[in-house]
């Protein structure tokens, strides 16, 4: 036998031999890596089961409150229920009782437009939720599983527990089939933004600076594709807590192309910097909404407010 021949015979039989051992490796190396994706599938399926009962307590607390909503005998309680049909969006604000002040005043500005849109207000604590049912009579008051009452600032660990129930409280409202427009209460609405509004549209999205999508006024309307957005944002936040607006500038790049949405100016709706430290008189006499943001801290805020002649109680 020639000795390449003999060569290849041997390593032949070589290949023959560990063959059994060869397809038991294969095969226990594919087990682990489908056992590891039904581990995968299993996690992400409690995880959506888990959010899924989140957002199905959070909508019975919803609609039982709903069902109540407007039912005063006032006339603009009388007056928002004639209307409520005739808007689709209802704004959505998140209130504890450090920053109950910044909500009286959004709310006198609100007041003044006259606008009598549907209102659900979400209390982070005991002490504001008992202030909100008075405050406002015909607006839908829930209350949400956190007890902060503190006026947490920016890069606060509590401000983070805040903003990352934010996506969680819209998609509750979402899954009900109510179009939500979510708005900061450190906010001013000097006009009607939804006058800017352009109504054929999925989502309407205000910007923070060049690119950056601001998650402190933003509106969805109710369907598959923004509540998977929503669902999105909501579970990489609990992965960075916190980190809510570049996780939802994240997001929504992913996402982009899949929805429509409407880019509002920044002419009329600016961004603090904008607004408090580039904009002329001239410039500030167009803005619709006023949002005191790119300022850390409940105190200077409402100094800036003031500043400006925007802070109205």
């Amino acid at each position: 036998m020639r000795p390449q021949r003999k060569e290849i015979t041997l390593l032949l039989g070589f290949l023959i031999a560990f063959l059994p051992f060869t397809l038991y490796v294969i095969e226990t190396m594919i087990e682990i890596k489908l056992g590891r994706r039904v581990d995968m599938f299993e996690a992400h399926s409690k995880n959506d089961m888990e959010m899924t009962n989140l957002s199905t307590e959070y909508e019975e607390q919803t609609l039982e409150t709903r069902e109540t909503l407007y039912a005063k005998t006032s006339d603009e309680g009388d007056h928002a229920v004639s209307t409520s049909t005739m808007t689709q969006w209802t704004i959505m604000l998140v209130v504890n009782d450090g920053f109950f002040d910044f909500f009286q005043n959004w709310f006198q500005y609100y007041k003044k437009l006259a606008l009598h849109l549907p209102i659900t207000i979400i209390a982070d604590d005991d002490i504001v939720y008992e202030k909100l049912k008075s405050a406002c009579s015909y607006c839908s008051v829930l209350r949400s599983q956190l007890n902060i009452s503190e006026a947490a600032g920016f890069k606060d660990t509590k401000y983070d527990e805040i903003v990352t129930t934010r996506p969680l409280h819209i998609l509750g409202m979402l899954r009900r089939g109510i179009d939500v427009l979510y708005v900061d209460i450190d906010s001013v609405w000097l006009h009607n933004p939804l006058t800017y509004f352009n109504n054929s549209v999925e989502c309407i999205l205000q910007f923070d600076a060049p690119g950056v999508i601001c998650t402190g006024f933003m509106a969805f309307k109710s369907n598959p594709r923004t509540i998977k957005l929503l669902q999105q944002w909501h579970k990489a936040l609990e992965l960075k807590p916190g980190k809510n607006q570049p996780v939802f500038n994240r997001v929504f790049r992913l996402n982009k192309g899949l929805l429509t949405c409407q880019e509002l100016s920044t002419v009329h709706f600016p961004s603090g910097m904008q607004y408090f430290k580039h904009f002329s008189d001239s410039d500030r006499a167009k803005v619709v909404v006023v949002h005191n943001n790119w300022i850390i801290g409940h105190d200077v805020k409402k100094e800036r407010f003031k500043t400006f002649n925007l802070w109205g109680i």
